[in-house]
């Protein structure tokens, strides 16, 4: 038989459960129902209350507001206020006025009066509030402030009622600019009897029960300071006595709305209360009813369900306690083997041989043990290959807990930073990083321990004190219930990196520093060849033509005179020479002016007579002009190879050829020297080419462009440069062939 017929078998019986399932239901909803009509009368009656109190404050400033706008009373108050002649004669009317007709307008104000801008009582129904000094007043203050105002009520001798408030307004000038002075109705406190339940009993001198209140519900009202300024159905003498530190006021003053619950009041009694925040005021009106009436129609429904209760839980009891004895074996049974899986013996289970659920289960029992334990001898393999994975990786693996301490790391970190596993398992993170690194990597956690993962660059300090650069990419760890538990991380060493970087960084401000000397020299060459031109070569030329003007005077007879200054004139001339020779090699004025191209024309024409080696010039698609700095570069670079040609090369022929090539600018000079062996000499031809191919090269690199050299022994050597150069269709013509 299965156990599900055993189980209707068995439960059949205690049908009585269903009964006090019932009744219980029943109570319980029953209960639910009585709160909600309770609550709801006592909502009613609090907003209602409220509702009233909020219309009764709005009739009190419309009060005021008509008294401050009264033309008489402006007039007077001006004139007193503004020192006028008249000023008793003003303030003797001003107090009939009010008297007479203003205060007799409502019943409950007990003196109107009239304050100046610095707090002193001028005018008032009250002779004896004249002259009195209410600057220290809060509706004072708070009216100067706002314009507008209404007190909490307070108690006071000098009337015979016992409490009373103020209600003030601001008295302006008839054009509305300026303020003069303030009006003020001080009200009885009992006025708020007649809104409230708890006057019924004062003015009709008779019991009334308040509606929906039974016996001992009522309605009161508690100001910002938790005192009760309202009566009391139940307490005498409770006005501005009363401290009500209630539940429903704390919360009503908290959320400034108001609660619906059950708590105990200012008695002690537990109650089903309902407050409601009065926002004008910063007062709680409450409504409250004892919990012993609301709920007494279920007392005697509860005392019946629980006798019930009782009944049926003790059918219950005896039904389950005679069939547990039938299922209870094999299912212990069941729990001891689980206990034994949870602790590691995964043996199975035996001495279950019934073929009902339960041995099913026992079955499907020992099935799973036999998955368990292959899935226990494949996961441990897993691990294995897993760590070894981890301990053999090239990069940096570690874990840190929730203090940041080290829990495990491979055997990579422990070579790379000279750590024994001992030593680093003792530390945190941050402590194997540089002092101003260390916040970076705190935060670096915290990131990681928010969001699940993070990537950042730092730096490790090795056990010798070692940086070394790194970048870590770390993922957060979680537990079966989402809890973070560790940090995971992967590291790679960015060391060279850093360094290429760094390099890279540097080359770059060599180039600018380059750029800015070969600027600078550039300058200082026009400056000196421009120099050399204009003021040595003119004067060496005065001073010839002033040796041949002494020439001409001296006579045929003073031979030996005529030879010196023969000898001295051809001196200067030779000089002379020499400057500009030295002067067009510093900075040729065709370079400035018509380019590199015709600077280089002069030069190798120069060149060749000194030498004696035929220089040409080919071009191919090229411009006349290019830019100033394509310019400079061509002419420097061309000049250091013909120096070197005719110290070195032995040639008799030099080729310079300059080729435009789509986006490409190629200047190449050949010679037909001796050439020589680049991989052997280079370092000897750099030394002895006077600024030689680290100079030109230095050059080239500034435009972005390259410089390549071809030599063999005896066939000659080779410079080629090429830089990046567009040029537009009409500024281009073809050279092709032709000697330049």
């Amino acid at each position: 038989m299965s156990i599900k017929i055993k189980g209707l078998l068995w439960f059949l019986l205690p049908s009585i459960l269903i009964a006090t399932v019932t009744a219980t239901f029943c109570y319980f909803y029953t209960y639910k129902t009585v709160k909600k009509n309770i609550f709801g009368q006592l909502e009613i009656a609090a907003d209602d209350i409220k509702k009233h109190v909020n219309g009764f404050l709005e009739g009190k400033r419309g009060r005021i507001i008509d008294f401050g706008s009264d033309g008489f009373v402006r007039d007077c108050t001006e004139e007193i206020i503004l020192k006028k002649e008249r000023i008793q004669y003003c303030t003797d009317r001003l107090n009939t006025h009010l008297t007479l007709n203003k205060k007799p307008l409502d019943p409950d104000i007990l003196a109107v009066f009239v304050v100046n801008l610095d707090g002193k009582v001028f005018s008032s129904t009250e002779n004896e509030q004249i002259g009195s000094d209410v600057s220290g007043e809060e509706w004072f203050s708070e009216t100067m402030r706002s314009g507008f105002y209404i007190s909490d009520i307070k108690c006071s001798p000098e009337f015979e009622q016992s409490t009373f408030f103020d209600v003030a307004r601001l008295i302006l000038t008839n054009d509305g600019l300026h303020t003069i002075g303030i009006i003020a109705n001080r009200y009885s406190g009992d006025s708020f009897r007649k809104i409230t339940r708890s006057g019924i009993i004062g003015e009709f001198g008779q019991v009334k029960e308040p509606e929906g209140l039974g016996e001992t519900g009522e309605v009161y009202i508690v100001n910002r300071d938790k005192l009760m300024i309202t009566e009391s159905r139940f307490s005498n003498d409770v006005v501005l006595k009363q401290v009500v530190d209630t539940e429903g006021v704390r919360v009503t003053f908290d959320n400034e709305v108001g609660m619906t619950g059950i708590y105990t009041d200012y008695r002690g009694y537990p109650i089903l209360g309902v407050s409601r925040y009065i926002e004008k005021m910063g007062w709680v009106v409450l409504a409250e009813k004892c919990i012993s009436e609301a709920f007494a129609p279920l007392a005697r429904l509860r005392n019946f369900t629980i006798i019930m209760g009782i009944v049926g839980i003790m059918v219950i009891l005896t039904i389950v306690i005679f069939f547990s004895k039938m299922i209870t074996g094999p299912i212990t049974s069941l729990a001891l083997a689980a206990g034994d899986v949870a602790n590691g013996n995964l043996k199975g289970i035996e001495g279950i041989k019934t073929r009902d659920e339960i041995g099913n289960l026992a079955d499907s029992f020992n099935k799973m043990t036999i998955d368990l334990r292959k899935f226990r001898d494949d996961l441990k393999q897993s691990e294995e290959r897993y760590r070894g994975l981890i301990e053999n990786s090239s990069e940096i693996i570690y874990q840190t807990d929730k203090k940041r301490f080290f829990v495990g790391m491979n055997k990579t970190m422990l070579d790379k930073l000279g750590y024994l596993s001992k030593e680093l398992m003792g530390m945190k993170i941050e402590n194997i990083v540089p002092a101003n690194e260390r916040e970076k990597v705190i935060s670096h956690i915290r990131k990681v321990i928010e969001k699940g993962s993070d990537s950042i660059e730092t730096m490790f300090l090795s056990g010798k004190g070692e940086v070394i650069y790194v970048e870590i990419n770390a993922n957060a760890m979680y537990d079966a219930n989402g809890n973070f538990t560790e940090t995971r991380a992967f590291v790679r060493d960015i060391t060279e990196k850093k360094k290429a970087e760094a390099a890279e960084r540097h080359e770059k401000e060599l180039q600018l520093l380059t750029s800015h000397i070969i600027s600078i020299q550039e300058k200082e060459r026009r400056r000196i060849s421009r120099e050399l031109h204009d003021e040595a070569g003119q004067a060496l030329t005065a001073m010839k033509i002033n040796i041949e003007m002494m020439e001409n005077e001296i006579p045929e007879s003073s031979t030996n005179i005529r030879k010196r200054l023969d000898e001295t004139k051809q001196l200067l001339t030779h000089t002379l020479q020499e400057i500009r020779l030295l002067s067009f090699e510093l900075r040729p004025s065709l370079l400035d002016h018509f380019g590199a191209l015709a600077a280089i024309r002069e030069y190798s024409k120069n060149y060749s007579e000194r030498t004696n080696i035929d220089v040409q010039i080919r071009g191919e698609n090229i411009i006349e002009k290019f830019s100033p700095e394509i310019d400079v570069l061509f002419y420097r670079c061309a000049q250091e190879a013909l120096t070197n040609v005719a110290k070195h090369s032995e040639a008799k022929n030099v080729i310079i050829k300059i080729d435009h090539d789509g986006n490409e600018l190629c200047m190449s000079i050949k010679d037909d020297g001796k050439g020589f062996d680049i991989n052997e000499n280079s370092k000897k031809h750099v030394n002895s080419f006077g600024i030689g191919l680290f100079g030109m090269k230095e050059r080239v690199a500034l435009l972005n462009g390259s410089l390549r050299i071809h030599s063999e022994k005896n066939k000659g050597s080779e410079l080629e440069i090429l830089v990046p150069f567009k040029t537009n269709d009409e500024n281009s013509f073809s050279e092709s062939g032709k000697n330049v």
